[in-house]
């Protein structure tokens, strides 16, 4: 059966390997990029082995019908609340308690938690315990965008497996196959998702998205074709977002890095391999007016800038030194 994953062809592999010979480990923490999949693929884990069908996930059984609903009893998925900063140490106490419970109706409890890099200290602790002697009916899923961020204790007790992004050919015939988009936008999406499926396929389906996407890119250009005072007043509006909204500060920097380094596909004479399939026009005008040095600069520029908000610098300080660091973009 087909298990509604986007790629991840080994990732997969390894997990029905597991099915087949009753060899998976009691506790998995999938690891990569936000939207990557990580979250659809810990729940096809869930239907397929609580699945009573005969080839597991078979979509159509009671609990695959149910737990991909959030209905199934021996299903549980735990992810940050909406107004909450973390998971907190309650969420993993109930946890605990459903775990401790026998099957409702199947052979495993399965326990899923989205970006548990997401846990109060309080609550990461708290499931060591379940981690360390986890009942013999039980499967916890973790999934995290990076392993580092969690208590080595943690990782310990998990069998990671990193999910790497798809490549973009595979994300654009699912989004014509599945989504039925033409093949244009499609191949459009799929280079502008940068590997992800989940952001490719919410850009395709909700209302908005791709829209806010452009607006993030213009406002970007704008600023780095503006004097130092337009640059700071972009860092600002970008700082005040961070302790609320992080998630969308990150995504505009790569936006802006992602349109930095078409430039320099352009420069290097590799324009096919471009995200901004709509807009390479636009690209060859500006790459003619920066050296290969100064497209690399402005890219490492960027990406230092996410390093830097992700180690907790002061966010104004380090949108600041990256804006005013960007070379300066003419109207091409």
């Amino acid at each position: 059966m087909d298990w509604g994953v986007v790629g991840h062809e080994r990732a997969l592999g390894i997990l029905r390997a597991g099915l087949e010979t009753d060899s998976l480990p009691q506790s998995l923490l999938l690891t990569g990029p936000r939207q990557v999949g990580k979250r659809t693929l810990a729940l096809a884990l869930a239907r397929a082995v609580t699945c009573t069908g005969s080839d597991p996930p078979c979509g159509a059984c009671r609990a695959c019908r149910l737990a991909a609903g959030g209905g199934y009893p021996d299903v549980h998925l735990i992810q940050l609340r909406e107004g909450r900063q973390k998971i907190g140490i309650g969420d993993v106490q109930a946890l605990q308690v459903e775990l401790a419970r026998r099957p409702a109706e199947g052979k495993r409890r399965v326990a899923v938690i989205v970006d548990a890099d997401r846990f109060s200290p309080d609550a990461e602790n708290c499931l060591l315990k379940t981690l360390e002697e986890p009942p013999p009916y039980g499967l916890i899923i973790l999934t995290a965008q990076e392993a580092e961020v969690l208590l080595p204790t943690t990782v310990s007790r998990c069998r990671r497996i990193r999910l790497r992004p798809v490549p973009a050919s595979t994300i654009a015939d699912q989004l014509v196959n599945r989504l039925g988009l033409d093949g244009e936008r499609a191949r459009l999406l799929a280079g502008l998702a940068e590997g992800r499926p989940g952001w490719a396929i919410a850009a395709a389906t909700e209302p908005g998205r791709l829209e806010a996407y452009e607006t993030a890119l213009e406002r970007l250009l704008r600023a780095a074709g503006s004097g130092k005072l337009g640059r700071l007043a972009v860092a600002r509006g970008l700082a005040e977002g961070w302790s609320g909204k992080s998630e969308l500060v990150r995504e505009e920097l790569r936006i802006w890095t992602r349109w930095w380094r078409d430039l320099l596909l352009i420069k290097l004479g590799l324009p096919e391999h471009v995200a901004h399939v709509d807009r390479r026009d636009e690209l060859l005008r500006h790459a003619e007016r920066y050296s290969e040095g100064e497209l690399r600069e402005a890219i490492a520029v960027l990406v230092q800038a996410r390093a830097d908000l992700d180690q907790n610098v002061n966010p104004r300080l380090a949108l600041d030194v990256a804006l005013l660091r960007l070379p300066v973009m003419g109207d091409g």
